[in-house]
């Protein structure tokens, strides 16, 4: 209920929801920074999952970028994680 009322929040200022959902992790429920980056991560990932299964159903989705975009994702993870 809670990342409910955080993500509506966070949709009308333009706000990112972890930045008001990792500090609920950490003094409400007592996690600790690196579990309340990972949970918050953990949402982002399973709302954009669902987010872009929407838009595929709705064929909103320019597959062929789709497609060009996915290619340079995980080069880019890689670069990412070494820098």
């Amino acid at each position: 209920m809670v990342s409910a009322v955080i993500g509506f929040i966070a949709n009308i200022v333009g706000l990112g929801g972890s930045i008001l959902l990792v500090p609920f992790f950490i003094f409400y429920m007592h996690l600790s920074p690196v579990e309340s980056s990972g949970l918050s991560l953990f949402t982002i990932i399973v709302s954009s999952v669902g987010g872009t299964i929407k838009h595929l159903q709705e064929k909103t989705v320019n597959k062929k970028l789709f497609a060009v975009l996915a290619g340079f994702m995980p080069p880019g993870v890689i670069i990412g994680s070494i820098v």
